[in-house]
């Protein structure tokens, strides 16, 4: 049976484990915005603008997860 402090120490560890998911999904989707800015950069202020809200909205469902 575990005691109060090792159920608390390991759902730590996890909460540990997803925020560096988390991080790590971040950043994979950073590097894919980066090289969709420079495969294919936008033509006008509208598609930069189209692009930046595809971003947040992909990072905002990653951080709420």
């Amino acid at each position: 049976m575990k005691t109060m402090s090792q159920i608390k120490y390991h759902i730590d560890e996890l909460l540990r484990e997803k925020k560096a998911i988390k991080n790590q999904q971040i950043e994979e989707k950073v590097d894919e915005f980066t090289k969709i800015m420079i495969d294919m950069p936008p033509k006008d202020n509208d598609d930069l603008k189209r692009l930046l809200r595809m971003f947040a909205k992909d990072v905002k469902y990653i951080t709420q997860q």
